[in-house]
């Protein structure tokens, strides 16, 4: 049994490859096309797993796509003709991607013919809150599991809370749009100067240097009803209307001038942000607390972008009455192809759960002989080392910035270990080193670490199993003056434990580092730099560090020297590599 997973024309486009219930493969569309949070349809995704998966087209019986477009549709146009004129332009917006979303069947089939005959398989809408609670509950290590569900929009429904268990998932409760927490974290993160849909983990990382000055007005924002039912005061957004600016002139009005993209910061936007990150942290507690109360259940799967906040997803586990917590790594709208592929294998066609998200490595692999022909085809200096994990550790302790190339890409937006860059946690500077001269980033933002699961607890009040880096845990008191560089202006860290069974070479790379200093824990973040996916392939992890302040890349087993590199000509290596990547 081939089943195929697909999200699109939203944002996140992301293709899933389940073969006899078990996940081969799960990809973003965006490590291909390097366009961040593509909405493009996935086919080089789609090529990608079923390559991996030596799976034909023809071996494909289900095709899931994580929208229903017939859901609450005539809500939608009842919504938009009730609002007119402000939704006078919004209608064009939004058929194109309804179209697009009904037409995937029927591209898809010719798009991928063979020997120019339609591939041949069932295709199947799947309601996207149902694809945001399967990709969380299937893959955990429940048999039974509340789950909720919170994002911007899915067809007409904002956020669903209910029950998961080997055989169901079903809704016992729905916020309808255009109620939406994901929206209200959404508008202001625009009011703010970030990307909608992009820049919300911007919004939860300024927070903190910020004071909930302005709580009492999130509060007539949005509130509560009965217990669940999220409302909104849509005066001071009109999400509804368009996209291009979703908050409204009442709030302008309210907050002040919005920040311009690329701006200075004001204290006031710190504490706006401080503001809305309290609410939502308060509304996301109580909804929890309500869906403990209705189901009476230990376990908690949560899914949707707004489950990308790991401070309010480590407030839920440390306060809500829920035992255990599971998120998965793509949260976001990308999670959807996982769930709609888990859910027909699972849920529709009954088929035993086999599947257990341990890890999140699901991406491409490049073995030595891609690793070598690109670091010859740019004629890279480089040098193969036999023990890599401790003369990278050493270099680390050195204080050295390492890029790390291993194993397969991970699923989801977060580098944990085969895509990352790492330094010495200890020293403090290192946050300002990393966010000026690697990652050209602003100053604010945190890093996060990387510490060995058996030590966690030594470093990290209430640790828990965290492999996703999706909680965050206050740095204990004691420990902060050996972790300066993790540690954010509000004594927390957004966690990722590294399990020596799940990722044997980045346990051991620490597991050195420890030997050393007597400190198992890494400044670890994104291959990347600012606005650009985390690099996939060998080409683009050399462009990333040749381009960057990264002193050294362990790609594979060799070791590349930016000191050995700048003895050649770096410059016209960095642009031989980006016409040949970017054509």
């Amino acid at each position: 049994m081939v089943i195929l997973g697909i999200t699109a024309y939203a944002h996140d486009s992301a293709v899933c490859l389940v073969k006899n219930g078990e996940v081969l493969a799960a990809i973003e569309e965006e490590r291909f096309s390097r366009e961040k949070h593509t909405v493009a349809f996935p086919t080089e995704a789609i090529k990608y797993c079923l390559a991996l998966g030596e799976t034909d087209l023809n071996d494909i019986d289900y095709v899931g796509f994580s929208w229903d477009p017939w859901i609450g549709l005539h809500k939608r146009i009842k919504l938009i003709l009730t609002s007119l004129p402000r939704t006078f332009f919004f209608p064009g917006e939004l058929s194109t991607k309804w179209l697009n979303i009904i037409r995937t069947d029927r591209d898809l089939r010719h798009l991928f013919s063979v020997d120019g005959k339609p591939v041949k398989y069932k295709f199947c809408y799947i309601p996207h809150h149902i694809c945001h609670a399967a990709s969380s509950f299937i893959g955990a290590p429940y048999d039974e599991s509340a789950f909720l569900s919170i994002d911007a929009t899915g067809e007409w429904t904002t956020t669903m809370y209910g029950i998961a268990n080997d055989t169901e998932i079903y809704p016992i409760e729905k916020v309808p749009y255009p109620h939406s927490l994901g929206f209200l974290y959404g508008g202001i993160t625009q009011y703010l100067g970030f990307r909608l849909c992009s820049g919300e983990g911007k919004t939860m990382g300024l927070a903190p240097y910020g004071k909930p000055k302005y709580y009492s007005l999130f509060e007539k924002m949005i509130w509560l009803e009965k217990g669940s039912q999220l409302r909104m005061d849509l005066s001071y957004f009109q999400h509804y209307t368009g996209l291009e600016r979703v908050y409204s002139d009442k709030l302008i009005e309210a907050l002040g001038p919005p920040r311009v993209p690329e701006g200075e910061y004001e204290d006031r936007h710190a504490d706006i942000a401080a503001s809305l990150q309290k609410r939502t942290e308060d509304l996301i507690l109580d909804m929890v607390d309500w869906l403990h109360r209705q189901t009476g259940l230990d376990n908690l799967c949560l899914s949707g972008g707004v489950s990308l906040n790991c401070v309010a997803n480590g407030k839920v586990r440390a306060q809500s009455p829920f035992k255990q917590v599971f998120v998965q790594p793509a949260a976001n709208d990308a999670g959807g192809a996982l769930g709609a592929a888990l859910y027909i294998s699972n849920i529709m066609l009954k088929e035993p759960r086999k599947f257990r998200m341990t890890d999140a490595y699901l991406g491409p692999r490049f073995g030595d002989r891609e690793i070598l022909a690109a670091l010859q085809k740019y004629s890279f200096p480089y040098r193969e080392e036999k023990n890599l994990e401790r003369t990278c550790a050493m270099l680390l302790a050195e204080g050295k910035i390492l890029a790390w190339f291993q194993g397969r890409m991970e699923w989801g937006p977060r580098a944990l270990g085969n895509r990352s860059i790492l330094a010495d946690p200890r020293e403090g500077k290192m946050k300002d080193i990393m966010n000026e001269k690697v990652k050209h980033r602003e100053g604010f933002r945190p890093f996060a670490p990387s510490v060995l699961a058996e030590d966690s607890a030594r470093f990290f009040e209430g640790a828990a199993d965290s492999p996703f880096m999706l909680m965050a845990f206050t740095v204990k008191p004691g420990m902060r003056h050996l972790v300066p560089a993790i540690t954010h202006v509000d004594g927390t860290a957004r966690v990722q434990t590294v399990d020596i069974a799940t990722n044997r070479k980045y346990w051991t790379l620490i597991h050195e580092f420890k030997k050393l200093t007597g400190v198992p824990v890494l400044l670890n973040t994104s291959f990347n730099v600012r606005g650009q996916p985390i690099v996939c392939t060998p080409g683009e992890a050399l462009e990333c560090f040749a381009a960057t302040g990264i002193d050294y890349l362990a790609i594979g087993n060799y070791l590349v020297s930016k000191q050995d590199l700048q003895k050649t000509d770096k410059d016209y290596r960095i642009q031989i590599i980006r016409d040949d990547i970017h054509g």
